[in-house]
């Protein structure tokens, strides 16, 4: 919107844009507004130097985070700062995510309507309505593509709430294990013999003494944080090799 009518509104400034064009067309030239040129030495600092967390005034302890947040720790430890320190939980925003997001949860239902008959009817019937951003064709086809057949009535306790350890694919998504040795948390966290408090010691020391908790590879393609991690790998790049 370029809009804009001095005074019509408390507190009220030009855009951008507005400016932009401003600047570009009138006669009168404001020297008093200073823009960056290529000639310019800019100084960014690189994020290496960049602490979210020091080990001096740490206040965070491993008891504030769910076993399944641990998990993110089998692909990218850098990850698991995003999803649990820096955010309480991963945050997905692209439509990809959303659509592989929406078709674990409807598997998760469609697995807990089983008992009162047509389970994906039931979903279809009572669910679908609260998506209206894809059709129903597009809703049907994502409910049938995940064919996961956990035991939804298999929980985890957290704070003294249960949560079902099926949420552990919300977690992850469709995340690609790549070698033998990756499967480390995950196996702990299934088998109910993972050591939190040994995990997250373990990667603050990592963080602290720069070590690199940083491993790209096809994972990333399920991490939402991928448009922001200097060290994510988009698929291009990976067939470029």
């Amino acid at each position: 919107n370029m809009d804009y009518i001095k005074g019509f509104k408390e507190n009220d400034s030009e855009t951008i844009l507005y400016n932009i064009l401003k600047t570009l067309y009138s006669e009168k030239v404001d020297n008093s507004i200073v823009y960056f040129n290529e000639f310019d030495d800019v100084y960014i600092e690189k994020y290496e130097n960049i602490k979210f967390i020091n080990k001096e005034d740490y206040s965070i302890k491993h008891s504030k985070f769910p076993d399944v947040y641990f998990l993110d720790l089998d692909f990218c430890a850098l990850k698991f700062l995003y999803s649990s320190i820096l955010n309480s939980y991963p945050i997905y925003e692209e439509d990809f995510h959303h659509r592989i997001v929406f078709s674990i949860i409807m598997n998760f239902f469609s697995q807990s309507f089983k008992k009162i008959g047509d389970n994906n009817k039931n979903v279809i019937s009572e669910l679908f309505s609260m998506f209206p951003q894809w059709n129903e064709t597009t809703k049907e086809n994502l409910l049938i593509t995940d064919n996961y057949y956990g035991d939804i009535r298999d929980y985890r306790i957290f704070e003294n709430i249960y949560y079902p350890k099926f949420i552990k694919r919300l977690q992850i998504l469709y995340s690609k294990y790549i070698v033998t040795e990756k499967y480390r948390i995950r196996n702990r966290y299934n088998e109910n013999t993972l050591n939190s408090n040994k995990e997250f010691e373990k990667f603050l020391e990592g963080y602290i003494n720069n070590d690199n908790i940083s491993y790209s590879g096809k994972h990333c393609t399920m991490c939402p944080y991928l448009n922001m991690c200097l060290e994510g790998e988009y698929v291009i790049d990976r067939y470029r090799r």
